[in-house]
């Protein structure tokens, strides 16, 4: 050799011949690894040298080094655990073109179409496994998908096509896990022998040493490991973008509530300014009407929520309407605060709501577009009942729920760059209402593209569905309604199971896509009885009597899951606290934390 070569470097020979000629590739030959204190001649040799060829680390800098080598480990491995998660906007984005789901999942929606014709499936052979992230793929394929995937895969095209007419109930059952589920034939016998019945396994996201939550892994759309969220697919390009296009639809108004929008409901109290029209084709109508902006401040008085104040704003930004209103019944709190009226400012007042009732409808005429944010409260205040509505907590984020909007007051600071409701005698009806009306304007200017990013909506399985157009409910406790539920049409708040099963009765005959969530275990395994066996299988039974009481009330043609396997990570925790951990042990209550089971079955 001319060159001495480093330590560990590649060295072959040259090439030859086969028996036919053909050239062979030298074959390469990894020089051994020197020992400390051994060196090389220029010729290759192997010599004894007096200093170390390679310097001794101290056991300081050693421990550094494999602190940091464990770090790249276990960065590759939180890699490695969200690739799938990754992919589910990928996935997600074919749906509403019918593509059908490859491998398992596909595997999965072929059986759920056998489940639909009635077919007995074979129990014996062991049940698919898929990842959570495609579960819910599954769920927003049949809520979103087309009936052409069947015809793609070549599968059952009519079969995928009476699947999808299903409505879709997902029953979360908390901490129960896949082992208190198949451990005794004493646990959730009722739900154990419904028929037919598809079971099948699903895998939370992790690694061989930490777990993440199935429940979050499920409701969002986790399409990239650092955070990003995830982008909407661009709004279908208008010719012309309108007032009606603004308007609430009679569904959007019966969501929020709005006087006179639920059909058979007695409003003999209230006035109405127009017919209230049968479709929302008549809305188109609207194009032409002009617009006013309404805004009025209330009073708690013995009789509840009280007119205090009402003012009328036009298209030129004028006030039409300016007026304090003397409540009917004594007043408890006049909320200076926010409404800015005070005991002073209504003791010489005569003027009724009768009265501004009567002067309202003299300036407005009958068919006209009202304006207002939260408008429902206003209407309500003044006992009107209007169906021409452009309410800017709905405008200008496509996932506001009833009980999730943006203030009128962030609003006009993103979009306006203005600031409203700074003074500290309460909120000027004529600031806001200006303010209603200039983003409306703002709106019909710039088109559907005006829009403000909400909470991290544009995440969740419930936003997909919203985008479609499609209907979903959620029932559950306060705290996971507001974190996955501001997308829903449907967003009820439920502290018990009973609660739960009770609000869920009512919501799922309105919904394509139903979500609730089951306590009792969790309460059970966070209790100090969590080791009392009969205790258990109590509460086994108790979520059991729930769900099949669920499933009698559900309307033909429902598809529930029920999902076992929101596992209890108590032991998880303990051993990653432990200094000196049994990587072992660990792997293996890891990966019974991250395995859960899910049963389908179809209500005819």
């Amino acid at each position: 050799m001319e060159e001495a070569l480093s330590e560990g470097e590649i060295v072959s020979d040259e090439g030859s011949e086969n028996e036919t000629g053909e050239s062979l590739e030298p074959a390469p030959v990894k020089k051994p690894r020197l020992d400390p204190g051994v060196g090389e001649t220029s010729d290759g040799s192997v010599l004894p040298k007096t200093a170390p060829a390679l310097k001794h680390q101290s056991p300081k800098r050693k421990k550094k080094s494999k602190l940091r080598k464990s770090e790249q480990k276990r960065s590759k491995e939180r890699q490695s655990h969200d690739s799938g998660c990754r992919d589910s906007s990928r996935i997600t984005a074919g749906l509403a073109t019918g593509k059908f789901l490859p491998g398992k999942s596909g595997e999965i929606m072929k059986r759920l179409v056998q489940l639909s014709e009635g077919e007995v499936l074979d129990a014996s052979s062991a049940p698919p496994t898929i990842k959570t992230i495609l579960f819910q793929s599954i769920i927003l394929n049949l809520v979103l998908g087309s009936s052409s995937a069947g015809t793609r895969s070549g599968g059952d095209a009519e079969g995928m096509e009476r699947l999808r007419e299903n409505r879709v109930v997902v029953v979360w059952m908390s901490l129960v896990s896949a082992n208190i589920f198949a451990s005794s034939d004493r646990h959730f016998k009722k739900m154990k022998s419904l028929h037919p019945c598809f079971r099948f396994n699903i895998q939370h996201p992790g690694s061989p040493r930490f777990v993440k939550l199935g429940l979050e892994a499920f409701m969002m759309n986790m399409d990239s490991e650092d955070g990003e969220k995830a982008t909407l697919p661009p709004a279908a390009p208008a010719a012309e973008f309108t007032r009606a296009d603004c308007l609430l639809s009679l569904k959007e108004l019966l969501n929020n509530e709005y006087p006179g929008s639920e059909e058979g409901k007695d409003i003999s109290e209230f006035t109405r300014l127009t017919e209230w029209p049968r479709a929302d084709s008549s809305l188109s109508e609207a194009g032409s009407f002009p617009l006013f902006a309404l805004d009025c401040e209330m009073v708690e008085t013995e009789a509840g929520d009280e007119l205090a104040k009402v003012s009328l704003v036009d298209e030129a930004l004028d006030c039409v309407y300016d007026s304090l209103v003397q409540p009917s019944s004594p007043v408890v709190d006049y909320r200076t605060k926010f409404s800015g009226i005070s005991k002073d400012k209504l003791t010489d007042i005569t003027t009724t709501l009768t009265d501004v009732q009567q002067a309202i409808r003299k300036i407005l005429p009958s068919k006209c577009i009202l304006i207002g944010h939260s408008l429902e409260n206003d209407l309500r205040a003044l006992k009107l009942a209007h169906p021409y509505v452009i309410d800017t907590s709905c405008l200008f984020t496509p996932f506001a729920s009833p009980l999730s909007k943006p203030s009128l007051r962030m609003l006009a600071k993103k979009l306006l760059d203005a600031d409203i409701q700074t003074a500290s005698d309460g909120h000027d009806s004529i600031e806001d209402a200006s303010t209603c009306m200039k983003l409306v304007q703002l709106k019909l200017k710039q088109g559907p593209k005006c829009t403000v990013p909400w909470n991290d909506s544009t995440k969740s399985i419930l936003a997909d569905i919203a985008f479609q157009n499609r209907s979903s409910g959620i029932v559950d406790k306060q705290g996971v309604a507001n974190l996955f539920g501001r997308a829903a049409t449907h967003c009820c708040i439920a502290d018990t199971d009973n609660a739960v099963i009770k609000v869920a009765k009512t919501v799922i005959p309105k919904c394509d896509f139903t979500f609730l969530q089951l306590h009792a275990m969790e309460s059970f395994l966070k209790s100090a009885q969590r080791d009392d066996k009969e205790k258990l299988l109590e509460v086994a039974d108790a979520l059991d009597s729930h769900v099949m009481d669920l499933v009698e009330h559900c309307p033909s043609k429902t598809l529930v899951f029920v999902v076992c396997g929101s596992n209890d990570i108590t032991e998880v925790k303990q051993l990653q606290q432990q200094r000196w951990t049994d990587f072992g042990k660990l792997k293996e209550v890891v990966m019974v934390a991250r395995t859960g089971q899910v049963l389908a079955f179809i209500v005819n």
